[in-house]
């Protein structure tokens, strides 16, 4: 599965469904889904097309409910980031477990399906200051505590597990980014699911709408949700070693986050809507 808001940096394989929040033709062979339509014949008319983006994990619950055979995992990659087993291009400058590329670097073989894994997502990140002050520094708190708060309201979090949620240390950084088991990225996309049809009857402003990088607070929300829910259901114990002081690096778990750029830098440039 490819979640793509403009076409993707490097070759597509016919076998790869594409969920593309704006419009543009692919051509590449296989199945191509346009996010507004798609919605639409969901019942769902997003109120606000902005965050359009957000609902690529509604489409693509629905289009592995769709599946006769369930697959025993899903691949799923953005229009410009994979996870591999193996790290491709440079180490990002100021993105750790990241690896830069260019689109002539990148065939289609050995990056869309690891064959091999059930399970292989970015590497986890550790701060001490917790995900909570992470987010602080890198977005509005306010943001954050009121999405918790209605997350709770949507019943996708108890209080208990709101309470852990703010305690967190660990982030798995690109939420379901990677290759997961067919059951549990279900899972997740379920609760992701809950989670956004209350945002769509409830009234909330965000602190930066009209900033093109903070106007992705539902996404940037959703990416720690989603951590937190893995780490619930893969267990603690994968992620911290036994002094609970560091990571647990699992490289049967963990691989590298390649991002592809079109230019020859190796710093990590986050996205726009």
């Amino acid at each position: 599965m490819c979640l793509a808001h403009i076409p993707p940096f490097f070759p597509i394989p016919p076998f790869v469904n594409v969920i593309k929040t704006r419009s543009f033709s692919l051509g590449h062979g296989g199945p191509e889904y346009c996010a507004l339509d798609y919605l639409i014949r969901l019942g769902i008319n997003p109120r606000d097309t902005t965050y359009l983006a957000d609902y690529g994990s509604i489409i693509l619950l629905d289009l592995l409910n769709q599946l006769i055979e369930p697959a025993k995992s899903v691949s799923v990659m953005l229009h410009r980031k994979f996870v591999s087993r193996n790290p491709v291009g440079s180490p990002a400058s100021n993105f750790s477990g990241m690896f830069i590329t260019s689109p002539s670097d990148i065939g289609q073989e050995g990056i869309v399906f690891d064959g091999n894994s059930s399970c292989l997502l970015m590497q986890p990140m550790l701060f001490q200051d917790g995900v909570v002050g992470q987010y602080h520094r890198a977005h509005s708190i306010r943001d954050l505590m009121m999405f918790l708060h209605m997350a709770i309201d949507a019943a996708v979090l108890t209080e208990a597990e709101a309470h852990q949620f703010l305690q967190q240390r660990v982030l798995l950084p690109g939420g379901f980014l990677g290759v997961l088991p067919f059951d549990l990225l279900r899972l997740i996309l379920r609760k992701l699911e809950k989670f956004l049809m209350y945002l769509e009857i409830s009234e909330f402003t965000i602190r930066h709408p009209s900033d093109p990088y903070q106007s992705r607070a539902i996404g940037f929300f959703s990416e720690r949700l989603c951590s937190f829910l893995l780490i619930q259901a893969l267990g603690f114990d994968s992620f911290f070693s036994h002094d609970k002081g560091s990571l647990r690096q699992n490289p049967l778990m963990f691989g590298y986050c390649i991002n592809i750029n079109q230019d020859d830098s190796v710093v990590y440039k986050g996205g726009s809507r």
